[in-house]
């Protein structure tokens, strides 16, 4: 048996907050640092912001299964053998 992986809804938010995290972490502590102190986000906000990234990896770890792809290679590998099968027929009457 041969099996693959897929994101579960709780691993594809993993993936987007391990993605998105840096950038909203460091916007918030731009902001953080360059407004004046009655503009600024709370500091326990920013301390949260640098949080997404780790907690993004550790769901994307935990929103993974697994799944069973033996029917779907074999598929695949017959779809391969047809496409080479059709493809050695037009050398042939092509005369390559």
């Amino acid at each position: 048996m041969i099996y693959r992986q897929r994101f579960t809804p709780k691993g594809m938010l993993g993936a987007i907050l391990f993605i998105l995290g840096p950038t909203i972490s460091g916007w918030l502590v731009m902001s953080y640092l360059s407004s004046s102190p009655y503009e600024r986000p709370e500091a326990f906000i920013v301390a949260l912001s640098c949080l997404l990234t780790p907690a993004g990896a550790v769901l994307a770890l935990v929103g993974r299964e697994h799944y069973d792809a033996s029917a779907e290679i074999e598929r695949e590998e017959r779809e391969k053998k047809k496409l080479a099968e059709i493809d050695a027929s037009k050398r042939r009457t092509v005369g390559f």
